[in-house]
């Protein structure tokens, strides 16, 4: 395997990286983050609010610690500020985009794949301008409004809660 890998251009072994990056990233940080995080989240906010406050605040909590966590990049990485702070909302934006994918799907899988293109994209494209970036993060935070009121309204959140019981999900 090694032989040939060494034998394919440089540009594959450059995208053939950042395949392997992203679906590490995408399969870890989901199972952290959305597989174990927010049910547990949901557990513990669940004797406290409604079934919609619920999942809504749950979402936040996960979606938060997973953009806390890409701020260490500033310290591990040697990221400049500037880059930090949009990944820093950038991920913040996705993670709440994939908590309610799974919540609505209770599917691990589906979150995973879209962290997953999510990667590949980000790390492919080479984004140019500052205002690019600003108008990504405007979009995103739009998309989130929307699905955080729209989607996480239903009036079967109690019943959608009760999938999410951190015993159902370790058997």
């Amino acid at each position: 395997m090694l032989i040939i890998l060494m034998t394919l251009p440089t540009s594959f072994h450059l995208n053939l990286e950042i395949v392997l990056m992203a679906a590490n990233a995408g399969i870890l940080e989901e199972l952290c983050f959305r597989g174990l995080i927010f049910p547990l989240a949901l557990q513990a906010l669940t004797p406290n609010h409604p079934p919609v406050t619920t999942v809504r605040l749950a979402i936040l909590v996960s979606s938060s610690l997973f953009s806390c966590l890409h701020s260490l990049n500033i310290l591990t990485l040697g990221q400049a500020v500037l880059p930090t702070i949009l990944q820093i909302a950038l991920t913040f934006c996705l993670g709440t985009i994939t908590a309610i994918l799974y919540f609505q799907t209770q599917n691990l899988w589906l979150a995973i794949m879209l962290h997953f293109g999510i990667n590949v994209t980000n790390n492919s494209l080479q984004i140019n301008s500052i205002w690019e970036f600003i108008s990504i993060i405007i979009i995103c935070l739009g998309l989130i409004s929307y699905l955080l009121l729209g989607l996480v309204s239903s009036t079967n959140c109690d019943h959608d809660l009760q999938a999410f019981n951190p015993k159902k999900i370790a058997k």
